[in-house]
Order: structure tokens, then sequence, then C-alpha cells
């Protein structure tokens, strides 16, 4: 009997267990994490950041004067100090609308006010990158290269 009970207990634990576990729906890693212990979530709450570090992007700010020469397939490279090397990688999509700088330079005159068009890079490497999720640098994007 009391083998029984006890048996009875450990289902109930597991079940209790398992609705306590926070499982993705996607793979990747874990980028932030927004909620606590004992703070109530629901469905529509986000409770972490997840990225998928195996397929990792530069996104580049292109000043709108300058985006009729970017095109889709052209390559690029990336640049940072906290790279011990630089990363190439291939332009595969351009933003449709324009927006405001999002990333400020350390110049001392920056213009705030510049209008960008968001350019994705896709890195080859995405090992190297994935060690520095938001890391700023520099894109050179290779304007006489193939494109589509």
């Amino acid at each position: 009997m009391a083998l029984e009970k006890a048996r009875l207990n450990l289902k109930r634990a597991e079940a209790l267990l398992s609705k306590m576990i926070i499982r993705s729906p996607v793979e990747g890693m874990v980028l932030g994490i927004y909620a606590r212990d004992g703070e109530a979530v629901s469905e529509t709450t986000g409770i972490a950041e997840i990225g998928d570090i195996d397929h990792m992007e530069a996104v580049a700010e292109v000043y709108e004067t300058d985006i009729k020469y970017v095109k889709k397939g052209q390559s690029a490279i990336f640049k940072s100090p906290a790279l011990s090397q630089s990363l190439t990688g291939t332009v595969t999509r351009i933003a449709p609308s324009l927006t405001r700088v999002a990333i400020y330079s350390p110049d001392p005159m920056p213009n705030t006010e510049a209008r960008i068009i968001k350019v994705y890079i896709t890195l080859k490497d995405s090992a190297a990158a994935a060690r520095f999720i938001n890391l700023q640098g520099t894109a050179l994007i290779d304007i006489s290269s193939k494109a589509n």
C-alpha cells in the first residue's frame, strides 16, 4: 500500500514538473530572458528571446543616397575590433522602407537625422559571428561584384 502511494505521488510530481518546464517551439540559443521566478506569464507574453545562431546576419545601415548602388547577391565584408578576422557574406535582403539611423558612430558630429535603409548580409562563417550577438561593426559592400 505504501509503495503504491509513493508511486502515485511520484506520478503527480512528474506531471507537475512537466508543467513547469518551458520548451521553445524552435531550436536556437537563448539570447535574453524577460521573465523571472514567480512572475505571471501568459501565451502572449514573451519570456525569452531565442536566436538561430547557425544562420547569422549583419544588418548594415545604408544611406538613402547610396542605396541605388546596393543589389542582392553582392559580396560584403563585416569588420569589427571585437573580431580577430573579417567575416564575409552576401547581400540577401534589402528592406523596403526607410528609417532613421539606429546605430550611432563615435563621431562627435554624427548625422543622427540621416535616413537609411537596412541591408541584410548573410554571413558565411556563422560560428565566428555567433560569439557576438548584436555586435557593432562596419560592413563594406562590393558594389562591383555580381548582383541578382
